[in-house]
């Protein structure tokens, strides 16, 4: 979960495993619409209620941004 400490490095352990045993990991199965623990772009706090009223709107896109938490992801994606 994004905001316990050390998910940072857990995320890069597991995505590294996969990727040794090319295994597929889709970018998507880290995002649900009703919780937002592994959503790693939104940081390692807790979301405002700003984020859950828009989430009730739109997909609340302009939450996410770079994070730390969200590196292992994100360089892969660029790969």
């Amino acid at each position: 979960m994004r905001t316990l400490p050390g998910c940072t490095q857990y995320l890069e352990d597991v995505l590294t495993v996969l990727d040794q045993q090319q295994a597929h990991w889709a970018f998507y199965s880290f995002r649900e619409d009703s919780w937002d623990g592994m959503d790693y772009e939104l940081g390692d706090k807790k979301v405002s209620w700003q984020y859950w009223q828009a989430a009730e709107q739109i997909y609340p896109i302009s939450f996410r941004h770079a994070t730390k938490e969200f590196e292992p992801i994100r360089k892969r994606l660029e790969q």
